[in-house]
């Protein structure tokens, strides 16, 4: 779950959601790009309750990060981390 290749999808699937959805670089990602992420990993989209908390921690995440080019990218990375660690993601009916 906290591998590198996780990691390194994690932030793929992230710059894929900026650039399907044509959000800046330098500006917040939003809460379309959690249902973009939701769809493209998980093909479906988020309940009312996950995209509540993910939007929470999406915008907490970009807080922290100040405008930050970077950091925004990253704050959309650590939601997609999250993303790929779900029990439905990792353990195959």
């Amino acid at each position: 779950m906290n591998s590198p290749f996780v990691r390194a999808a994690a932030e793929s699937l992230a710059k894929r959601a900026r650039s399907a959805l044509a959000i800046d670089p330098a500006a917040p990602a939003g809460p379309t790009a959690i249902d973009f992420c939701f769809t493209a990993a998980l093909s479906r989209s988020p309940s009312d309750a996950e995209r509540t908390r993910f939007a929470a921690l999406l915008t907490a995440r970009e807080q922290a990060a100040a405008g930050d080019g970077p950091g925004l990218q990253a704050a959309l990375g650590d939601v997609c981390h999250l993303i790929l660690c779900l029990n439905e993601f990792v353990y195959v009916d």
